[in-house]
């Protein structure tokens, strides 16, 4: 599920499980295109300074791909 901002500068995703996770704007690339507006397409997103591991290790994913770009309205 994609990341939705909740304001006061963090990304929230929300569960189907009842647990949503919150990570700051400041961290990963969902982070980057939430304060920069910039979309980001990256192929090797283990090698990109700006990932963040931290779902993807609590998860057991291995990231391969990552595309990202920000919707703004209203």
């Amino acid at each position: 599920m994609p990341p939705s901002s909740s304001g006061g500068g963090q990304l929230w995703y929300p569960s189907t499980t009842g647990v949503d996770e919150r990570y700051p704007t400041t961290a990963g690339l969902a982070g980057h295109v939430a304060r920069t507006g910039e979309t980001v397409v990256v192929s090797e997103p283990g090698k990109d300074p700006r990932f963040n591991r931290e779902r993807e290790l609590a998860k057991g994913w291995t990231t391969r791909n990552v595309m990202a770009a920000a919707i703004r309205y209203g």
